[in-house]
């Protein structure tokens, strides 16, 4: 058993880290592995969101000092997650543990031209002295080695739990309704979608 402190937005807020932090708590991973989460983030007023981010510096000091932690697992979105995750690197590095930084910053290559140098050097510094940079996409991989060619990067591909909904696909049985929600363009894969249901409706398949 591993004991993995991860951190992240809190689980209440709207996104694909949320969606990945609640997915994880839900497989045997989290049972066979000791999980503690804490929030550096939280929607609302700016003042709430300062006082989490400390909040979570506090905590995250906390559970160094008291629990055996083996890994630390951040999970950091766009530049201002990663210069609000910055600082908690910072304080895992004076205790020598193990960092996973998990990159979900889509919007990154465009963000990051705009950073200051003193921010650019603080963000090499972090995809690089991280022990491993968990991305999403071999473009996000090419990315990143373009800012922090030192970098231990690895893909991981975002999971998600599929429905049952074989038996209901089958032809003659009823229509199957299927709802996207989120910004349509093709970082959403909403047009590879829509391949995907053409297939399956000339396949016979009842999809509306």
């Amino acid at each position: 058993m591993k004991t993995i402190l991860f951190i992240a937005p809190d689980i209440s807020v709207k996104g694909g880290i949320s969606t990945v932090i609640k997915g994880l708590l839900g497989t045997s991973l989290a049972q066979e592995n000791k999980f503690y989460l804490v929030a550096s983030h939280v929607d609302g007023l700016k003042a709430r969101k300062y006082l989490q981010a400390f909040t979570g510096l506090l905590k995250t000091a906390y559970y160094l000092i008291f629990k055996k932690i083996g890994i630390i697992h951040i999970h950091g979105g766009d530049i201002t997650s990663i210069k609000r995750k910055y600082f908690y690197f910072r304080l895992v590095k004076l205790f020598k543990k193990k960092i996973i930084y998990h990159f979900h910053g889509a919007s990154f290559s465009e963000q990051y031209p705009l950073a200051s140098l003193g921010w650019k050097r603080r963000i090499k510094s972090l995809l690089e002295d991280s022990n491993i940079v968990i991305c999403l996409s071999y473009s996000w991989k090419t990315a990143i080695i373009n800012v922090a060619p030192k970098s231990n990067i690895t893909v991981v591909h975002n999971a998600t739990v599929l429905p049952e909904i074989g038996e209901k696909l089958k032809k003659g049985s009823k229509t199957v309704y299927i709802t996207f929600l989120g910004l349509i363009g093709e970082r959403k894969g909403i047009f590879d979608l829509l391949e995907v249901i053409l297939r399956l409706i000339m396949a016979g398949c009842n999809i509306h």
